[in-house]
């Protein structure tokens, strides 16, 4: 799976953390906005069956924000039925890769990192 933190913006996290536990829920708010863009871009790029249904594109999750080391994250990709995203992703021996993880995160992660600010700076 893909994931998303809050890198870069240290400074105004800090000072959303003066404002007690709206801090917290504002943080929790941003990964969740970035999270969805590139929900978004991913379920647009997956490729989509003629025959099986339902499609690896409409089953793109993001997690519930999770905390690791004091750093908050989530992750966001193909939900566990549809393991085989990463095999679509990579390729196998059998089968040629088809990206749609890393182009999403390379053409949309700028518009992810926007929404993200943007929902910090309604807090402010």
């Amino acid at each position: 799976m893909a994931e998303i933190s809050l890198d870069g913006l240290e400074e105004l996290v800090e000072e959303l953390q003066k404002t007690g536990r709206a801090a917290g829920r504002a943080e929790n708010a941003a990964l969740r906005a970035g999270g969805e863009v590139i929900k978004n871009g991913m379920s647009k790029r997956a490729p989509r069956s003629k025959i099986n249904k339902p499609h690896l594109a409409d089953n793109i999750e993001v997690s519930n924000v999770k905390k690791k080391d004091a750093e908050k994250y989530i992750e966001i990709g193909p939900g566990k039925d549809f393991f085989y995203g990463q095999f679509v992703e990579l390729g196998t021996s059998k089968m040629r890769a088809q990206p749609f993880m890393a182009p999403t995160m390379a053409e949309d992660g700028d518009k992810a990192t926007e929404a993200m600010a943007w929902q910090l700076r309604k807090v402010l």
